[in-house]
């Protein structure tokens, strides 16, 4: 490792040394979920891949006083892992969460904070339900223009990437063994990512590999988001890293320069800001309602 690498991610270990534990009840419905508050309007915050409810530390806690603060695992991923689950699409995710706004009615009017992947899966519940959906903040969104552009794109970020992110042999047996190995893979995940909270590094092997590289393929793969982007009119607020190497941010800068709801910052940081920057990831979720 370079020694601008150790020192970048020497930085980010002291960033995410502001993350805390979150609160709220946590509840088996559809989804495991987090849930606190009440009233109107619903926040729903949606974690990326390898994530949970957990993802979203105390500075969001603050949501619940004016509201519903609802933070589900999504389906397949941290508590919801074993939930049922064919497929592992933008369908199959988005109805999961309707199906749990529902339970909890919750599902007028909804803000969603969203990271990574979920950013995709936010996109398609807006498109799905634009009746319900009044705003999304994106973060770090991984949005691409057709499957061979993803899937390079993700190629060329090392090969680490490649190993985990293309359906190979090596990456099913080795998240084969996680599942099989769960308490020594929660510790070699914190040992690989010291510079996150050891909670949110546990939640990274908290998964299966049908729903990790399912999600991967029919998500992110599969470029759908782009679409579901063009097919809604609500407020989009796009905020990527400007040392995030998962986004596309040319593209992302042509879709805000022609598209009217979409609108595109970039800040200082990488791919998980709701971790490093979560104080002002809260604020421009505030700013939406």
């Amino acid at each position: 490792m370079s020694a601008r690498a150790r020192f970048e991610r020497a930085a980010a270990r002291v960033e995410c040394a502001s993350w805390s534990p979150p609160s709220g009840e946590l509840r088996d419905l559809r989804l495991h979920v987090r849930v606190s508050g009440q009233g109107e309007p619903t926040w729903l915050l949606l974690h990326g891949l390898g994530g949970s409810h957990r993802y979203f530390g105390a500075a969001f806690d603050s949501f619940a006083e004016g509201g519903r603060l609802v933070v589900p695992d999504l389906l397949g991923f941290g508590g919801s892992r074993d939930r049922a689950g064919g497929d592992y699409g933008p369908d199959e995710h988005s109805g999961a969460l309707i199906e749990l706004l529902e339970q909890l009615a919750a599902n007028a009017p909804v803000y969603i904070g969203a990271h990574s992947i979920g950013t995709l899966v936010a996109l398609r519940l807006a498109a799905r339900r634009p009746d319900w959906i009044r705003g999304i903040v994106a973060f770090g969104p991984p949005l691409y223009s057709t499957a061979e552009q993803a899937q390079t794109h993700l190629a060329g970020l090392g090969r680490w990437v490649r190993f985990f992110a293309l359906n190979t042999v090596w990456a099913r047996w080795a998240c084969a063994w996680m599942c099989r190995n769960r308490g020594t893979a929660a510790r070699l995940a914190q040992w690989m990512r010291p510079d996150l909270p050891v909670e949110i590094a546990h939640d990274g092997v908290a998964h299966t590999w049908h729903s990790y590289s399912g999600s991967l393929q029919q998500l992110v793969l599969a470029a759908h988001g782009l679409r579901d982007l063009e097919r809604i009119d609500v407020p989009v607020r796009l905020i990527v890293g400007k040392q995030d190497s998962v986004v596309d941010v040319e593209l992302l800068r042509r879709i805000a320069a022609t598209h009217a709801n979409v609108q595109l910052e970039e800040w200082p940081g990488g791919h998980d800001l709701p971790l490093t920057h979560a104080e002002r990831c809260a604020d421009a979720l505030r700013a939406l309602a």
